[in-house]
């Protein structure tokens, strides 16, 4: 049926070996194209370095280039021009449309909150910008607008990129370097195998043993996602995630924290959810989906606008539109005991 043939050759003393062979077509291989944005150099505008940051990386990932500042009034980087700006509402909230001026040479695209999301048109109207997003901002409501403002061409998009390649290259082409990840995991055996993936995907992981241990480790900063077991000693998962939080209050940042627990019933993921969690991967964790999962959460586009998202009315999602998909998988390189 495929044109080929098997066989087998047979050595006493010495083994078998069995072989086929087969006609099968030239699969063409994956052309990356030009990013879209290439060529371009936009401006964020956002009080938020954390924000700032997110919003830069995507925009490196779409091929432009792009500089972060405060305020619309903070001293702009010498000798750039910009072909646009991306504009948070908190840049503007202090002085109100008037204080977007000194951006008006070019076009404006402003990011919402999430109370505002009805809103849009007339925003887009009242502050006379280019285009208007609400928050999260994701990868692809990015490259939307600022492809249709420059008329030009998508690129082939982060989706056919991330199936054209292995879940190493996904994650470090994502981040630009390797992922950092927390493992915070009592058993020595779930320890073991979660390592192991985790180190087949290049990752660069941490172990924490007990809860209190990751909570100190988190609050250090440095981690991509923090892989959360929930019934640990000193403290479990729940209490090690709310004291994360808590301490995210102060700083503005967020890290995705995804929730390891063999109870996959609704009640367990109720509770991940009141203790500040993004996401949930049943135990036993399968290699594919802790890569999913990984992919999800260090995919700057999932992570922008998140920072404080507990209790907060504006960057959160809520549980229905956050997280508890079934996307899940991961795994690790060298680990380092904290």
């Amino acid at each position: 049926m495929m044109g080929g043939g098997v066989g087998l050759e047979s050595k006493p003393g010495q083994g078998s070996m069995f072989w086929f062979s087969a006609e099968l077509p030239v699969v063409a291989s994956f052309v990356a194209k030009q990013p879209p944005l290439a060529g371009k150099t936009i401006l964020v505008v956002d009080p938020s370095p954390v924000t700032c940051e997110q919003a830069v990386s995507i925009l490196w990932h779409l091929g432009a280039e792009a500089h972060s500042i405060a305020t619309p009034s903070t001293a702009r980087p010498e000798g750039v021009s910009f072909d646009a700006s991306i504009v948070s509402y908190r840049a503007v909230e202090s002085r109100g449309w008037e204080g977007l001026t000194p951006l008006r040479s070019t076009p404006i695209v402003y990011t919402a909150a999430q109370w505002q999301r009805s809103k849009l048109s007339e925003i887009k109207e009242q502050g006379g910008v280019a285009a208007a997003i609400a928050r999260p901002v994701r990868i692809a409501h990015m490259e939307r607008v600022f492809t249709e403002l420059f008329e030009v061409t998508p690129g082939p998009g982060l989706e056919a990129l991330q199936r054209a390649i292995s879940g190493a290259e996904k994650l470090e082409t994502l981040l630009g370097r390797r992922p950092r990840v927390l493992l915070a995991e009592d058993n020595a055996v779930n320890q073991k195998v979660a390592l192991r993936m985790l180190e087949k995907l290049g990752v660069e992981a941490t172990l924490a043993k007990d809860g209190e241990t990751a909570a100190t480790a988190a609050m250090q900063g440095g981690f991509d996602v923090i892989l959360m077991d929930c019934h640990m000693p000193v403290l479990d998962g729940y209490q090690a995630t709310e004291s994360i939080r808590r301490s995210e209050v102060r700083t503005g940042a967020h890290v995705p924290i995804v929730a390891l627990t063999a109870n996959a019933m609704q009640g367990d993921r109720e509770n991940c959810v009141a203790a500040g969690m993004d996401d949930y991967l049943p135990k036993p964790v399968r290699a594919d989906e802790l890569e999913r999962m990984l992919v999800k959460w260090c995919d700057p586009g999932n992570r922008i606008g998140q920072s404080g998202h507990n209790g907060s009315t504006d960057e959160a999602s809520s549980p229905d539109s956050r997280a508890f998909e079934s996307a899940t998988c991961g795994a690790a390189r060298v680990p380092t005991p904290v």
